[in-house]
């Protein structure tokens, strides 16, 4: 497994976490009839882009190897293209159905998701090609 590879599997390890605690308690804040402590939700959601953005940082590169190809970028420059369009698609409708005073909600999921998809998109392209990958 290659470093792309391996940085979209932290990251959708990441979006797992974050993501299930965000929607928790999102959820137990609705049911308690506190809106006001939905806000954490979104703050954990806003800690999960943050740490999925920094990634490349965390997740360390193999000494003496190299990680990066023409193959890799090709895939990266896919990935991050299919992110940005559903980030798009993401943005318009949630700013067209959201409350004006929910900005933060909305650019805190607009990131996980844009993450998100740009790891599914990274491994579906490295799954296509068979084991060649290893």
């Amino acid at each position: 497994m290659n470093r792309l590879q391996k940085l979209a599997w932290f990251n959708l390890k990441v979006v797992a976490v974050g993501g299930s605690v965000s929607l928790l308690t999102i959820a137990i804040s609705l049911a308690a009839g506190e809106v006001v402590i939905s806000y954490l939700g979104f703050l954990i959601l806003a800690v999960t882009a943050l740490i999925m953005a920094l990634s490349p940082l965390l997740v360390r590169k193999e000494p003496g190897r190299v990680t990066f190809d023409e193959r890799d970028a090709t895939i990266e420059k896919k990935a991050h293209y299919v992110g940005y369009c559903i980030l798009w698609c993401v943005f318009i409708v949630t700013c067209l159905i959201a409350i004006p005073t929910a900005g933060f909600a909305i650019l805190a999921t607009a990131l996980v998701t844009v993450q998100l998809v740009q790891s599914v998109a990274t491994l579906l392209q490295y799954g296509r090609r068979g084991k060649e990958n290893e």
